[in-house]
């Protein structure tokens, strides 16, 4: 099997296909959190993920006047602490405020941000259905005596 025919050299990712019966199926998210606040303590996430592909979007927000003095690193690692993928801001990464790392697995994996002097905040996406919630019947109100 060749495992290069996954790969997407270009900065847009995309993880979009057509399904059987025609429908284009574009990927959503399934799991938000905002307002991470960086000051240097690393900040870990364990992420289960039952069908991949999968995306991380992720925007970041500088503290400080001077966005050079901010940095943020996000990595992906599997149970065995192999890194699967990583991206981040400033330093050795680009000085975009918006990126997405693509993972082409499924399984467990530690999601690990650092970072100093920075906001983030991220979206897992992926193309599975989105989650359905039962409704739960409010509860009757207690009559006063």
């Amino acid at each position: 099997m060749d495992r290069t025919a996954n790969f997407n050299p270009s900065p847009r990712v995309s993880v979009g296909y057509t399904n059987t019966t025609g429908t284009r199926v574009v990927p959503h998210a399934v799991y938000s959190e905002q307002g991470i606040e960086l000051n240097g303590t690393p900040q870990g996430r364990i992420l289960k993920v039952l069908n991949g592909p999968f995306i991380i979007d992720y925007t970041v927000h500088p503290k400080v006047s001077d966005p050079t003095y901010g940095w943020v690193t996000i990595e992906i690692r599997d149970p065995w602490e192999n890194l699967i993928a990583d991206g981040g801001y400033n330093r050795h990464y680009p000085a975009s405020t918006n990126q997405k790392i693509l993972i082409h697995g499924t399984g467990l994996y530690y999601l690990k941000i650092d970072g100093n002097f920075m906001t983030v905040e991220y979206s897992l996406l992926t193309t599975d259905p989105i989650p359905v919630g039962t409704p739960t019947p409010a509860p009757a109100p207690e009559e006063e005596e």
